[in-house]
């Protein structure tokens, strides 16, 4: 048999070029695998830009709680030419989205894309903090739009462009748009989040509440809210215990300031000598508890039984805390419509160390949204922001908005804390003597594990020589005779001010992220 000539040479060539094919096809694979590797970055950077855009367009608008008020920034979604357009077209429910507004307002190249176009005019003016480059990618380009739904008052579900319909809770959804301009990767990522109030201001409540007894005796004198009681309904004092009161010292606010020479401060009538006349129209000489005078008298006869019946255990509030801020403190065990018994402690994180600690439900809330804090101690100070160290004195006129003094909280003679314009809440641990002038609410908070339904708490109250509160006073405990001529006006205005000092909560609505509309 002859031995075939040339199979080894054919044999190579068939191996060197599967080898090709084989280098090849890897060489391909490879290219593609750093292609979509590289697509897999660029969309995650600029997904992440979004994201980032969505948070500072957040922080922009909790930086200042007057930024969703009414104004000409605010326009609404139904007047724009295409109803999908930017930031509009987040809002899936076209009958919702027809219910909205959003944010315009002319300034620039807010997204540095370096182009100035309708965007940047439904863009958030986000400049503080922005992102000026990721890793290698010089060139990035992003800003946040807002559309905002003012909730109806009697429908939580509907949003309103009527002012007059509108209540105060708001829902927002911010819309982050980012590009990566040299290498056309953008991103659309869309939450919504709702603001609350932390604190609502009720301008109809009594200048007086308190858990314990209260004594308005002379010479303490106490304008009655108007409508506390409902429409036309005056109340000067709310009590689960009894009210001891003179003839003549509760009254309505004109005819509390035509019995001196009242002064109108940033739009608040003020008179801290004024006085309620012995001819006033609360004045009965049936009794001395008018008609303002809500309270329990008890079967001693002392003080009479009022003009009005015993407030029942369960017309009054059980929790004032909860009554006040919303945070159910403590609990009703025996049914006798007085809370005696601490609710469970809440977890919370100290800021500083991020040490976890547990907290009755009242301080806790108190740390989480109290704008200054005068400390007890060391470990107040552990539980503290950074910010929230008073960085004014105490008291003082510079001093507004959630204040939570936990010792030493007595106000002297010419001290004043918070302005007409700038109101405080004054949330004070314990005993609290007031000599000075108060502008807003003022909190008397009691501490105790187990406080005794007999005298309501231990946070007594005391006004006085020279004392004016223009608010309201809240005791969980017992309100003192005033040891000198002092006033309690209310001051609904100054109360509903306390929505500017207060800064309303923000947080995301669960299930509301969404990344399924494109710009």
């Amino acid at each position: 048999m002859r031995p075939s000539k040339g199979n080894a040479l054919v044999a190579a060539i068939v191996v060197l070029l599967l080898a090709s094919v084989v280098t090849l096809m890897t060489l391909h694979v490879g290219v593609f695998e750093q292609r979509a590797s590289g697509n897999g970055v660029r969309s995650r950077v600029v997904g992440e830009l979004a994201e980032a855009a969505v948070a500072q367009g957040v922080a922009w608008l909790n930086g200042d709680p007057t930024r969703l008020a009414h104004g000409s920034q605010w326009q609404p979604c139904a007047g724009l030419a295409q109803a999908v357009a930017f930031p509009c077209g987040a809002i899936p429910d076209a009958s919702r989205r027809a219910s909205m507004y959003y944010w315009t307002e002319s300034g620039g190249d807010r997204d540095s894309d370096g182009v100035v176009d309708v965007f940047d005019e439904r863009m958030l003016p986000l400049v503080d903090g922005r992102i000026a480059q990721v890793g290698a990618f010089q060139r990035i380009a992003y800003g946040a739009g807002v559309v905002l739904c003012r909730v109806a008052r009697e429908d939580a579900a509907r949003c309103t462009t009527e002012p007059a319909d509108a209540g105060e809770d708001l829902q927002y959804t911010v819309v982050g748009v980012a590009r990566l301009p040299d290498e056309g990767a953008r991103a659309t990522v869309a939450q919504t989040f709702a603001r609350v109030e932390v604190v609502t201001p009720n301008l109809r409540m009594p200048p007086v509440v308190a858990s314990g007894t209260v004594d308005l005796r002379a010479p303490l004198h106490v304008v009655a809210n108007p409508n506390a009681g409902g429409a036309g309904v005056p109340v000067s004092a709310w009590s689960r215990k009894d009210v001891r009161k003179s003839v003549a010292n509760t009254c309505h606010a004109g005819e509390f300031f035509d019995g001196g020479a009242p002064a109108l401060e940033d739009g608040v009538a003020t008179c801290d000598t004024c006085r309620c006349p012995a001819d006033g129209s609360l004045v009965d000489s049936r009794d001395p508890e008018g008609i303002d005078v809500l309270d329990v008298d008890g079967s001693d006869g002392a003080n009479g039984l009022g003009l009005n019946v015993d407030v029942a255990p369960g017309a009054f509030p059980c929790d004032l805390f909860a009554q006040m801020f919303g945070v159910v403190a403590r609990s009703d065990s025996d049914g006798d419509g007085f809370c005696e018994t601490r609710t469970p402690t809440v977890p919370f994180v100290a800021p500083t160390t991020m040490g976890r600690v547990e907290l009755p439900a009242d301080e806790a809330f108190l740390y989480r949204h109290a704008r200054r804090i005068v400390p007890r101690d060391p470990a107040s100070l552990a539980l503290m922001r950074p910010d929230q160290t008073l960085q004014e004195s105490f008291p003082s006129t510079a001093l507004s908005g959630l204040l939570w003094c936990q010792a030493n909280c007595d106000i002297g003679a010419g001290d004043q804390l918070g302005t007409p314009n700038a109101p405080v809440l004054l949330v004070a641990d314990g005993p609290l003597h007031i000599r000075g002038r108060v502008f807003g609410v003022v909190f008397a908070r009691a501490r105790e594990e187990a406080p005794d339904p007999a005298t309501g708490g231990s946070a007594q109250l005391r006004l006085q020589s020279g004392a004016a509160v223009y608010g309201a006073v809240v005791v969980q405990g017992a309100m003192e005779q005033a040891s000198g001529d002092s006033a309690i006006v209310s001051a609904p205005d100054v109360i509903a001010r306390l929505r500017d000092t207060i800064p309303a909560a923000h947080a995301p609505i669960p299930g509301a992220w969404s990344d399924g509309v494109s710009y």
